[in-house]
């Protein structure tokens, strides 16, 4: 339902969307936004990592994945062009280069790993019994990257 919230309200600012192959899946893009707005505000044919909204209605800490949970390259390092975080009231598009930029400025992946999820702010959690890794990073520092885009929920 989020992916569909998020084509109509692209539909609504004259994007098209077109989903991703098999293989361009399975390197995290879940979806390509093509097209410009008038004011050229906003990425036009770019690939999309989609986060939905976890529903609760503070959205401080988001999670990044750096391992999947075989242990492979997460997220992150897929070959996606923006991110896409969604929240109650917006989306988010962070450059997925300039996100990387960001958690490895932030973390340090040679400290221990965290045992419980609410200690993964800037620090790295694992699941138990997965090879995960990922981390929390706080969604106000995000607007402060360079190249974010904000798209407000109609």
């Amino acid at each position: 339902k989020s992916l569909e919230n998020f084509k109509e309200l692209a539909a609504s600012k004259k994007f098209k969307t077109k989903c991703p192959t098999k293989n361009q899946y399975l390197n995290f893009i879940d979806i390509f936004l093509l097209g410009k707005d008038s004011n050229n505000s906003s990425p036009s044919s770019r690939s999309l990592c989609f986060k939905p909204s976890s529903g609760r209605k503070n959205n401080k800490w988001v999670w990044v994945e750096i391992k999947n949970f075989k242990g492979d390259p997460g997220w992150l390092y897929g070959s996606a062009d923006f991110i896409v975080f969604e929240f109650i009231d917006r989306y988010l598009f962070i450059p997925r280069k300039n996100l990387i930029d960001f958690v490895h400025s932030k973390i340090n992946f040679s400290a221990s790993i965290v045992a419980n999820p609410w200690e993964a702010k800037y620090k790295i959690f694992q699941r138990e019994n997965n090879f995960d890794e990922i981390t929390q990073v706080n969604s106000v520092e995000l607007l402060e990257l360079p190249d974010v885009i904000n798209w407000k929920k109609q």
